[in-house]
């Protein structure tokens, strides 16, 4: 998705995996047929359960059953260079 704001740097993701059937979904989260950090959660949640929409920090939820410090660890995708005019 564009973004016009040139202060915000993204990195480009090319998703991988089987995109699902919208009509026919998978059960568990909508998307653990792209996800490539799926099997960091144990249990098969992922294949099995639609996680919960909890918070990750001020203004912002995830709906993810990676836990925080998975999460934290991972390299930001969308960042803000606050420096830039």
């Amino acid at each position: 998705v564009p973004i016009a704001d040139t202060r915000v740097k993204k990195k480009h993701i090319v998703l991988e995996g089987d995109v699902p059937s919208a009509m026919n979904p998978p059960p568990g989260c909508p998307f653990q047929t792209r996800c490539r950090w799926k099997s960091r959660v144990p249990g098969n949640l992922c294949e099995t359960q639609v996680p919960e929409l909890r918070p990750l920090a001020a203004g912002h939820t995830v709906k993810c059953h990676l836990d925080d410090a998975q999460l934290a660890a991972m390299e930001p995708v969308i960042e803000m260079d606050v420096t830039a005019r």
